[in-house]
């Protein structure tokens, strides 16, 4: 079994897992002819502060911008986490500028297991109605404490 450990350097390799993934689902999707093309934004420090990871040009010129959040304790627990706070900054999915998240689930070998698209401005409103119903829990990273909530998923 794979260490869990959630500081930061290992939380880069473990997102980089499900970069990985969908920046290979691109490059097919554009090989077909289905894309126009795609940025990868993954090393860029502004795109990066705005949570963007890949932004696509499709075919009718409108634009999609990808935010990658790879989970390697969902599988396990059937909880989607909602970042509040993550490394002393605002979470993720309340600050970012992507249009859905590419949502992956990573197993104890670290190989994908699950993967979901998630319109990130339907999971903002489900989260504000639903918020009496989930529960807040803090993880512990490094000499950190990163508040999330989570929901039941299956």
């Amino acid at each position: 079994m794979a260490l869990r450990s959630r500081f930061f350097d290992d939380d880069a390799k473990i997102g980089k897992i499900g970069e990985d993934s969908l920046r290979n689902k691109l490059y097919a999707q554009k090989l077909k002819g289905n894309i126009q093309y795609y940025i990868d934004n993954t090393m860029d420090p502004k795109s990066q502060r705005d949570d963007i990871d890949f932004t696509v040009l499709k075919l009718d010129g409108n634009t999609i911008k990808y935010e990658c959040k790879t989970d390697c304790y969902g599988i396990s627990t059937r909880n989607v986490s909602y970042e509040i706070t993550s490394h002393d900054f605002a979470g993720c999915l309340g600050r970012s500028n992507s249009d859905y998240i590419y949502y992956v689930f990573v197993n104890e070998n670290n190989e994908i297991a699950e993967s979901y698209l998630i319109d990130l401005q339907k999971w903002r409103e489900w989260i504000g109605n639903n918020a009496s119903d989930i529960k807040p829990f803090v993880r512990k990273s490094g000499e950190k404490l990163q508040l999330y909530y989570s929901k039941d998923i299956g």
